[in-house]
């Protein structure tokens, strides 16, 4: 973890000093996993053990302790995007390797921190990504599979949207002006391709 403490000096205006500091290790080890910071927690869902298992929990830090609480799905090459409410959703992704996918999405609450089980996608889908914009969250990528279309969640449920190319892992951005843009990295089966 780095800290960061800033300190006004009137010819170079403000500078930060950052400090690295070791925190307790989690409980479990793992990769292929989510982590988002939510408010002064850090949050780490789901993955890959070391044993290349699902990894079925999530913890969190919370005052210097990890928390284990257990999920269904562990979300390995899926998406993650916070809500307008501050809740983040987590979905898709698969359990071993890219081929295998899920259409279920997870929401953790971090005013009670607990996770609750949410609204499936249209498809099931497996290293894909997602924007959220205001409480609406756009869904693309699939890896294996033909699946050319973006689902959007409306804040109670998933519907799909419109046709897009087939990509694994794309990147996905909203313009200022509420356009939803998408560059791929790699097709479906993995392979790199122009953007």
């Amino acid at each position: 973890r780095l800290k960061a403490t800033a300190s006004t000096n009137t010819t170079e205006g403000v500078v930060a000093t950052l400090k690295c500091e070791k925190i307790a290790d989690m409980i479990n080890g793992r990769f292929d996993h989510h982590i988002f910071a939510s408010g002064n927690d850090i949050v780490v869902v789901g993955g890959l053990s070391s044993w290349f298992k699902a990894n079925r929990t999530a913890e969190v830090y919370h005052n210097g302790v990890w928390k284990e609480m257990s999920i269904d799905d562990p979300h390995r090459g899926g998406f993650s995007a916070i809500l307008a409410d501050g809740r983040v959703m987590i979905g898709g992704g698969g359990q071993y390797s890219g081929s295998d996918k899920t259409a279920s999405t997870i929401i953790y609450n971090p005013s009670t921190q607990t996770f609750t089980s949410g609204p499936d996608m249209t498809t099931a889908r497996s290293e894909c990504q997602a924007v959220p914009v205001g409480n609406t969250i756009y869904v693309t990528g699939n890896y294996k599979g033909d699946d050319k279309t973006m689902d959007y969640f409306d804040g109670t449920s998933f519907k799909a949207v419109g046709d897009t190319y087939e990509r694994s892992y794309p990147y996905i951005f909203a313009s200022e002006e509420g356009d939803i843009w998408t560059w791929g990295t790699k097709d479906t089966e993995g392979n790199p391709v122009e953007l």
